[in-house]
């Protein structure tokens, strides 16, 4: 999650959806941020607010017509190349990480050995819908409602970015 008061935006990170690549993007530009290199370096609360879901970032605006002042938007992705994106991702931690695995692993890595272990088909049959947090469990209201006012493609990020900073 990225917040610019001063270019009045808010990004929320789905997983999986370029996110870090914006987050690296637009980092300078932003006042509040929250992204995987806080949490690689420990930042308290980095965790819980990498991906935020948007109803937690709105709770944040002091003001509700403030965040409506701000332009907030997201990035979705095909969710095939989603999930094998993921799978990738828990084979490369665990080949890199894995030994540093605790005796008892935690859900995360519970997930992770998993992901290394299962060819991606088998994979599939492991995770659940909230592992994966889709679209409008992040980005809309308890009513199905979005908070977000643009959605740009992972696959046309390459032509909607330009857009977006408009």
């Amino acid at each position: 999650m990225l917040v610019s008061h001063r270019h009045k935006f808010v990004f929320i990170h789905i997983p999986k959806t370029g996110g870090s690549a914006v987050e690296a993007a637009l980092d300078d530009a932003c006042e509040v941020v929250a992204t995987i290199n806080d949490h690689a370096r420990g930042c308290a609360d980095a965790n819980a607010w990498i991906h935020a879901r948007v109803e937690n970032v709105r709770r944040r605006f002091v003001r509700i017509n403030e965040w409506e002042d701000y332009r907030r938007f997201t990035i979705v992705r095909n969710p095939w190349e989603r999930l094998h994106s993921h799978w990738s991702y828990y084979r490369a931690v665990w080949q890199a990480h894995g030994e540093k695995a605790p005796a008892k692993p935690n859900g995360h890595w519970q997930m992770v050995e998993r992901g290394a272990r299962l060819p991606f088909a088998e994979w599939l049959h492991t995770i659940s819908a909230i592992q994966m947090h889709p679209f409008l469990s992040i980005c809309c209201d308890r009513r199905g409602r979005p908070l977000v006012d643009r959605v740009l493609r992972y696959e046309k990020l390459h032509d909607e970015w330009p857009k977006l900073l408009a």
